[in-house]
Order: C-alpha cells, then structure tokens, then sequence
C-alpha cells in the first residue's frame, strides 16, 4: 500500500550534536538506508561503546518499521559541532536542508538522538519541515556493582573533560566555591552564602529561560566594543561597576538598619536605585557620546533618547522614594496609597516627560532624514 498523494513523507533525523561520526567516518551527513547501515556498522566497530550507535540502530529500526506500513521512509544522520553548541545547531539545520535539497519532497520529519540535548534540535528544526515524533534513546544495561562503578567513573571523566557538561560540573561550582572562599577569608560567612544563592539564582534564570545565546552575543559585543574605543569603554565601565558598588552597598547596609520597612524600601528606591541609574547615564556619556565626538562622528540622537529617559527616570524614582519614606503604609493597600506614591511623588510626571522628550527627538530625527 503506498502514500497518498497529500500525505508527507516521514524523514527520519538521526542527531549527533558533537559531530562524533563526522570525527570517526569523516562525515557529518549520511543520507539513504544503505548508506546509514554502512556508517552505523562503521561507527559501532570503531566506537562500540558510543551511545550514538545506538541512536543510529534505533532510527534504522524506525525505518524499517515504517516502511513495512508502506509509508516510503527516508533516513539521514547529521552531525553538528564538537564544542559549539550554538554553531552546532545552524549547522545541524543547514545539513538537514542540504538533505532535502537533495532529494526534494514533502517530509515530515522524526527526529532521534541519544540525549537531551540532541533532543533540543527538534526545535530549531521546525523551520526546516514539521516535526512529527521525537525520540530519545535510552540503552538497557545489566551491571553488577563493578560496572556500575566504571560506568560512574565513565559519566565523571565525560563530566569532567567534555566541554558541553564540564561548564557546569566544574566551572559553576568552582566560581562558588571561589566566592565561598576568597569572602570567608575576610571574615564574610553570610554574605557569602547570599553572593552564592544570587549567583546560583542568576544561573538558574538564565538557563531556565534559554537567555544563553542573547547574554553572549551581547558579551561579544560589548568585548567588541571595547577593543574599538579601550579608553572610553573602560572608563564607562569602571564609573558603572562603581556606581553598582555603591548601590549594592548602600543596599545592604539599608538591609541590617532597625528603620522601619517604608524607609528602607523608600531611602533604596531614592539613593540606591538612583545612584544606579546615574551610573549608567555616566557610562553612555562617556562610552558612546565621547567616543563618537573623538571620532567625529556627532549622530547622537540615540544617545540623547536614552539619557534623557534615564535623567527623568532617576528624578521621578528619587521622589517617588522620599513619598514611599514619609507615607505610612497603610493596614491594606487602598487607592489612596497608590495615587500619592506614584502621582503625588511626581513619578509618572517625570517619566512621561522622558518619554516625551524621546519621542520628540525621533520625530525631529525622522523629519530632518526626509528633508530634500
């Protein structure tokens, strides 16, 4: 019995993220039934105890099985990068299409790996065709205590070597550890377990919501831009990382106080938060607007946007502080409350007057662009 007309294709994606066949057989992409049976076969003689083997046994028993449904099944294996993860992604993507490309169809695509990462792929190969089932491999051992202690020793040494799992097996704990111990040396126990629970938070965030890819391409670029204006950017960054000093500081200071929790919350908001923010309108001075003035270059209405709603934000928040510090805070929060923190302060007054003059200076930037 063969496919309708409308119906797909399935196209089964054996993943192997670290490119291990491509370092073992000299290719990153295997395409067609044969084909894979003699890399698979290859790769199991050469490396019998890779997991990826297996995962590509599984995706030929897959195949075997769909086509017994009369559902004319295609099969490939890609490989991805060694090291990179973010580079091992596009190129995974890029070999999946150079695939179909080469035998052009309407696929859906089975996508089969030996672990969770490769598992992720399934979704940034949506673009690529849907993704009709995922399938991750788990191999059935029987060990008896003593392979179960190599098999131990086999998941450190991965642990320990493997640039994808040694990041978080050893550079996580030791950057806490080094914390933990240069503060302790000082004297600073508790603050030690707090800098330890921030960072370990920070972590947690950033891995939770797959901000990885965003705060290194802004590392980069950052890294970048100070290499091109050294002087500047250091300095912006030394007034920035002081400001932050000072804030953190002031912060935890306010923290170990007996004041009452209104002042606390109102001196943060107007000394803290503020001196915060007026180190970063001292970083874009200095980093941007100076930097492009030695370098003639006087396009600085982006700059002008940014200071402008920094300045009146800290102004509002410094005012907004002083309200919160002088207000009782009431049994219940009730209207009245809000209304004299937020509109009694001012604060809105002076936030929609940064945004205003925000606003006017790209309507004036878009009318000079269209002047003849």
């Amino acid at each position: 019995m063969g496919l309708k007309s409308d119906a797909r294709r399935p196209l089964i994606v054996v993943i192997d993220e670290d490119d291990d066949i491509g370092a073992t057989l000299g290719r990153s992409l295997v395409m067609g039934y044969k084909n894979v049976v003699d890399a698979a076969t290859q790769f199991a003689i050469l490396r019998p105890e890779d997991p990826d083997s297996n995962a590509m046994f599984v995706g030929l028993n897959l195949y075997k099985e769909m086509e017994a449904d009369g559902r004319n099944p295609e099969i490939i294996v890609v490989g991805g990068h060694p090291k990179n993860a973010l580079l091992a992604q596009s190129l995974i993507k890029a070999r999946v299409q150079q695939a179909i490309s080469k035998s052009p169809g309407n696929y859906e695509l089975y996508v089969v790996g030996d672990g969770l990462d490769e598992l992720f792929m399934a979704q940034i190969l949506r673009d690529v065709g849907p993704i009709a089932g995922v399938k991750q491999v788990i191999v059935e051992q029987s060990l008896g205590v003593e392979g179960s202690y190599i098999l131990l020793a086999r998941y450190i040494r991965k642990a320990l070597n493997d640039p994808r799992y040694s990041k978080y097996f050893l550079g996580l704990p030791g950057l806490l550890l080094l914390v933990f111990g240069l503060l302790t040396i000082f004297g600073y126990l508790l603050l030690s377990l707090k800098i330890m629970a921030a960072l370990l938070g920070f972590f947690m965030v950033v891995k939770g919501f797959n901000l990885e890819s965003q705060l290194w391409e802004y590392l980069k670029t950052t890294a970048a831009r100070v290499r091109e204006g050294s002087v500047f950017q250091l300095a912006g960054l030394g007034t920035l990382a002081i400001s932050v000093a000072i804030s953190a500081y002031g912060a935890y200071i306010l923290s170990r106080s007996t004041a009452p929790l209104t002042d606390k919350v109102g001196y943060a908001v107007s000394y803290d938060v503020t001196t915060l923010i007026i180190g970063m309108v001292i970083y874009v001075i200095i980093a941007s607007v100076f930097f492009k003035v030695s370098r003639r270059n006087f396009r600085l209405y982006r700059e002008a946007q940014v200071i402008s709603v920094l300045i009146m934000l800290a102004a509002g928040l410094y005012y907004m502080g002083l309200s919160i510090a002088s207000t009782p805070l009431p049994s219940t929060l009730n209207g009245s409350y809000v209304y004299s923190i937020l509109i009694g302060s001012g604060f809105l007054v002076y936030a929609l007057t940064g945004a205003a003059i925000a606003a006017l200076i790209e309507i004036g930037v878009r009318v000079k662009s269209h002047e003849p």
